[in-house]
């Protein structure tokens, strides 16, 4: 029930550790910061401004997507739990 109630009060958040950093995610990270940096060396000051809005709202969809996949998850984690103490669903 710890689980429900933490839920219910907003103390567990989607997506709060999704990976364990490893020498697979320091890899994408460098390349991350090799290919900014490449790309605020060769952008006008406009297109970086217009680069950094996307990327901020790149975050804000991914961020809005992991919510939603969390939803679903917990939906069909209580279905399961139904079929299992309830019976099948009919419908």
């Amino acid at each position: 029930m710890m689980f429900l109630e933490k839920l219910w009060k907003g103390d567990i958040a989607p997506g709060a550790e999704r990976y364990r950093p490893n020498k697979e995610y320091a890899k994408g990270l460098q390349t991350m910061e090799q290919c900014e940096l490449y790309l605020k060396e060769h952008l006008s000051e406009d297109n970086w401004k217009v680069f950094q809005k996307f990327t901020d709202a790149a975050e804000e969809v991914d961020c809005l997507t992991q919510c939603d996949n969390f939803i679903d998850g917990f939906r069909m984690g209580a279905m399961v739990m139904m079929d299992i103490l309830m019976g099948y669903r009919t419908a």
